[in-house]
């Protein structure tokens, strides 16, 4: 592996938040359980970091409390190489994070990864962690190619410069302590990312180009979409 000289002595923990209810999915089936290909896209989702197995320490799923012995045995009877913990999420996005780093052990980087991304490459993995060598916070991120306006009450009353906005994606990443000294001191459950915690300690965030087949599966067009990739690639 290219990189593995850089980060081979770093402990790597992940956080996989699948804690959400899915009410866009439109669907009584937890769509993390849909099966894909004959695998669940959770499984997807935690195969994309098999290539590292040898740097991660463990995975920490969040799950929603009515579903935690279901995918608890899902994830038994895969049987992944690696240790992956199944915990109880909680209300919101942001507090099920925490919940999910909280149960981490020792390890030097962090990486928070939707559990409905199950199409990131090894090689957007392999460069934020590439990145993560020289900054303490990194997050991938893609231009925008749609026209953006701000909208008051169903009017237009502005447009918004492309140039200056980027959607972010995830896995995000942090070393350690960075990513813990922000859940002490600028936590809020209304963040919608971690990279914000870390921004409200006055401290950077770095970006990396992100992919734009990183998908995150909230409708059921983006899993026709998934379906597509895995039959491109």
């Amino acid at each position: 592996m290219k990189s593995q000289l850089k980060y081979s002595s770093k402990k790597i923990g992940v956080v996989i938040t699948c804690a959400g209810t899915g009410s866009r999915y439109d669907s009584k089936e937890l769509k993390q359980l849909v099966l894909v290909n004959g695998m669940s896209i959770l499984e997807h989702t935690c195969r994309c970091f098999l290539p590292f197995e040898k740097f991660i320490s463990e995975i920490v799923l969040t799950v929603p409390s009515s579903k935690k012995s279901e995918i608890k045995k899902h994830v038994e009877d895969v049987e992944f190489p690696f240790k992956v913990n199944v915990v109880v999420g909680g209300v919101s996005r942001a507090e099920s994070v925490k919940i999910g780093f909280e149960e981490l052990g020792s390890v030097d980087i962090v990486l928070i990864h939707d559990g409905v991304r199950p199409n990131v490459s090894k090689s957007l993995i392999e460069r934020l962690l590439d990145s993560l060598e020289t900054n303490d916070a990194v997050v991938p991120a893609i231009k925008v190619s749609d026209t953006l306006k701000t909208i008051n009450k169903g009017i237009i009353s502005g447009s918004v410069d492309r140039d200056n906005v980027m959607a972010i994606q995830t896995p995000q990443g942090f070393k350690y302590s960075l990513i813990k000294k922000a859940y002490r001191s600028s936590f809020s459950d209304q963040a919608t990312d971690e990279s914000s915690l870390v921004q409200k300690l006055g401290e950077p965030v770095h970006t990396i180009l992100g992919e734009a087949n990183n998908i995150k599966i909230t409708t059921k067009f983006d899993l026709s979409l998934f379906k597509l990739f895995l039959e491109s690639f």
